[in-house]
């Protein structure tokens, strides 16, 4: 279990990570690696029977990890 001020990091870590992809920031942690916000358009998809609907845009969090250093 964490103690009382490791828990206060993580909270203001994780506070701050999020406050930066809300504003469309992409957010890198060395030996991480990289979180960012992908943008997808508002389109119409067309299902079997001709009927369209409507899929709104929509915001994704990614995550691209960073490649494994070369051990020596």
């Amino acid at each position: 279990m964490l103690d009382t001020v490791s828990e206060d990091v993580l909270r203001a870590f994780s506070l701050a990570v999020r406050e930066q992809l809300m504003n469309h920031h992409d957010v890198t942690i060395p030996g991480l690696g990289r979180f960012a916000v992908e943008h997808e358009p508002s389109r119409v998809v067309e299902d079997e029977d001709g009927q369209r609907t409507l899929h709104p845009p929509v915001d994704a969090v990614t995550f691209e990890s960073e490649p494994e250093p070369f051990s020596a």
